[in-house]
């Protein structure tokens, strides 16, 4: 018989190891790289985010970017010495941000003769979000906090002026943040220029109301229900109008009539059953 001899070399394969931490979107995560080396190792990292990033660092922050909350499973591969490649995949979740995260101002001159109404909004549409959290920071005033879809606040104000306002919005299960700044302004002087020119008539009625225009400037019409809701809009006007709400409940309403050149008229309906 004859025997045949051969020196097999079985190498070393590295066990990859690395920490992460859930995160909400566009919050930067350190990716920890803790696989344990030898003096003289040669390796090569390669790590993919699951989000169509990859990276060749030995460790790495990054941030994700998500519409909606989701899962992604974190890859790191280590090749040692050009030969044995080795693999840990680790799931990370995702958090998303509030998108409420714009704030709209209005006069609330029917809370006080120098007020502000702020709502958190979202592509200028006023509402808030359910589970978030609302904080107002208005400059030089109490800060006041709102919560879910009927987030809106009123600051009453000793003139008119302009109004430094800050809004936090924040997600009530993980606690993802976004914010916007503003300066608000209150014209009540002005805004009288166009009360004075605009009337609405009959009030109450079943739904049908004529509107009035006797200034020169475009108006544009919103109409709020009692829990600040929009229900209706209609397109820029010069001359009067006659809307038909008669498909909207009994009840009663707030008509935010707004001009070309930025004055605003508040007008309180009411619809009555038919």
């Amino acid at each position: 018989s004859e025997t045949s001899m051969r020196t097999v070399r079985v190498l070393r394969e590295l066990k990859p190891e690395f920490t992460l931490e859930d995160a909400c979107s566009g919050d930067t995560v350190y990716f920890k790289n803790k696989t344990q080396l030898k003096s003289g190792d040669q390796v090569s990292w390669f790590w993919d985010f699951a989000d169509g990033t990859t990276h060749q660092d030995f460790e790495r922050n990054h941030a994700f970017n998500t519409a909606q909350s989701r899962t992604l499973n974190v890859a790191l591969r280590a090749t040692l010495n050009g030969a044995c490649e080795s693999q840990l995949v680790q799931p990370i979740n995702i958090w998303e941000k509030p998108r409420t995260c714009e704030f709209i101002s209005t006069p609330a001159y029917d809370v006080a003769y120098y007020a502000l109404k702020f709502e958190p909004a979202s592509d200028g549409v006023a509402g808030g979000q359910d589970n978030v959290t609302y904080t107002w920071n208005l400059k030089w005033f109490q800060e006041q906090t709102s919560q879910g879809t009927s987030a809106a606040v009123v600051y009453s104000l000793p003139e008119d002026g302009a109004y430094d306002m800050r809004m936090i919005a924040t997600t009530d299960d993980h606690g993802c943040t976004c914010e916007s700044r503003a300066i608000a302004t209150l014209d009540r002087l002005s805004d009288a220029s166009l009360s004075a020119a605009v009337s609405v008539y009959p009030n109450p009625s079943t739904g049908r109301f004529t509107i009035n225009n006797t200034s020169s400037d475009a108006l544009q019409i919103q109409v709020f229900n009692a829990q600040g809701q929009w229900v209706w809009q209609s397109n820029t006007e010069f001359a009067s109008k006659e809307i038909d709400l008669s498909h909207l409940s009994a009840g009663t309403y707030l008509m935010h009539i707004r001009s070309q050149s930025g004055k605003l008229h508040v007008e309180k309906l009411s619809i009555l059953s038919h």
